[in-house]
């Protein structure tokens, strides 16, 4: 059985990718968690696909965290009113 890499996100090269297994492995996540939180845009959708194997790459997954920030903080503001 496959297993994948646990990648510190804050810390690794823009350019690391991270397959599937990384992504349950670095997040502590199932396959259908990672695919849940693709259709709600907590994740970014892959940026290649192999087989059933997904690709993200660090810097993709930091841009999209980056972007999703003012978007989280607004959405939380208005639940406190």
């Amino acid at each position: 059985m496959m297993k994948g890499r646990i990648i510190d996100i804050a810390t690794a090269d823009d350019s690391t990718a991270l397959d599937t297994y990384d992504v349950m492995e670095t997040f502590g996540v199932s396959r259908e968690t990672i695919r849940i939180r693709m259709r709600k845009g907590v994740l970014p959708p892959a940026l290649d696909r192999a087989g059933k194997r997904l690709r993200w790459t660090v810097g993709y997954l930091k841009e999209w965290d980056r972007l999703r920030a003012p978007k989280a903080i607004e959405s939380l503001a208005n639940k406190k009113h």
